[in-house]
């Protein structure tokens, strides 16, 4: 499943309200090698069976900050999980061993 990416406050509403388990990577500016390897992270996760149960999303705060807005979301970047429309918990460091942790404690809640 490829990682989707919310534009709007509407479309991020839409996203959480949606899916049960959601896990959101908000982002700022331009794509470097950290960014990269976090979504090429993300990419594989989205194809792994064990996570078919999650829906994997990105938002650019910086090109659009209605989402950052609408998701509250005041430092970038950082993860933040939701579990059936409501915030879980976030993550704000670029770790993908805390961010496993993070997606199974929400998966399992």
């Amino acid at each position: 499943m490829a990682i989707q990416e919310v534009t709007t406050a509407e479309a991020f509403r839409a996203v959480i309200s949606q899916h049960q388990v959601v896990v959101i990577f908000f982002t700022v500016g331009p794509w470097g090698r950290v960014r990269t390897r976090i979504m090429t992270f993300l990419e594989g996760l989205s194809e792994d069976s064990n996570y078919s149960g999650v829906t994997f999303v990105f938002a650019n705060t910086k090109d659009y900050p209605n989402v950052a807005t609408e998701a509250g979301i005041q430092e970038a970047p950082m993860f933040v999980t939701y579990k059936n429309g409501r915030t879980y918990d976030q993550l704000l460091r670029v770790d993908e061993v805390q961010l496993l942790t993070l997606i199974h404690e929400t998966m399992e809640a």
